[in-house]
């Protein structure tokens, strides 16, 4: 699994969303072929973009936690 690669389609999908828009990477890179991807590929790439937002790599963005699961939140644009 390339990261990078993965990493700039959910930076693609961030793009066109509203301020206040949350979302899960599931929703975020479903129509990229998130479905094909193995449960510990989608669980490795899950952790290094958390990591990346947490890291402030995408300032747009940021984490919140809603009914135990990982979402995310649009703040403002790149």
């Amino acid at each position: 699994m390339n990261y990078c690669e993965w990493f700039e389609k959910a930076k693609k999908s961030i793009e066109p969303l509203n301020y206040g828009d949350t979302f899960t990477l599931a929703k975020l890179l479903y129509s990229s072929g998130w479905e094909t991807l193995s449960r510990g590929e989608k669980s490795n790439f899950g952790k290094y973009f958390k990591n990346e937002v947490v890291n402030n790599h995408i300032p747009c963005i940021v984490l919140i936690y809603a009914n135990g699961a990982k979402q995310y939140r649009k703040i403002k644009n790149f």
